[in-house]
């Protein structure tokens, strides 16, 4: 799988080489999850994606300094946006455990912010995030609740247009 885009993975890892603010909660890397033309097409100039992932890097911040202190070295957060400015989110402790109900309601509050517009269709990234200055070995490809669906489809499912239809259905 293609995980980084060249012309929006480059643009998004010089942003957020300087912009780290908090060392409880911090993107240590951005994984795209479609190939960079299809991302050109749907979202346009790089600059509102980024936009966007710094509104979500500075509430997941916010979030953890105001948290209990989680126990597990990393965070895998995992957005996907659809045209019409609908989001979610999917948040999966890395390298140790997390609250369900604490999940929840971060889930929640970055669901809340307002998204990068996209058209044509859906677009999905993650953000790996180190916790309390852990890294973990590795994180996974995507959030459980993807893999689950991916491992009971029939055939194989396109990240994010055809897993959407299972996981995020309109």
């Amino acid at each position: 799988m293609r995980t980084i885009c060249l012309f929006f993975g480059l643009t998004l890892l010089a942003t957020f080489a300087s912009a780290q603010e908090n060392k409880v909660a911090e993107v240590s890397r951005i994984r795209l999850y479609l190939p960079d033309k299809l991302l050109r097409q749907r979202v346009g100039d790089a600059d509102p994606l980024v936009v966007y992932i710094k509104s979500l890097q500075k509430e997941t911040g916010a979030f953890w300094e105001k948290a209990e202190k989680p126990n597990a070295k990393g965070l895998l957060l995992v957005v996907g946006v659809k045209p019409d400015k609908k989001a979610k989110v999917w948040c999966q402790a890395v390298e140790g455990e997390i609250p369900a109900t604490t999940l929840s309601q971060f889930e929640k509050q970055l669901s809340a912010l307002a998204p990068v517009a996209v058209k044509e269709g859906p677009i999905a990234f993650a953000l790996e995030i180190k916790l309390a200055g852990q890294q973990p070995a590795k994180f996974p490809e995507m959030p459980k609740a993807w893999a689950d669906a991916a491992k009971d489809a029939k055939t194989p499912l396109q990240i994010p247009d055809g897993l959407f239809k299972v996981v995020w259905p309109d």
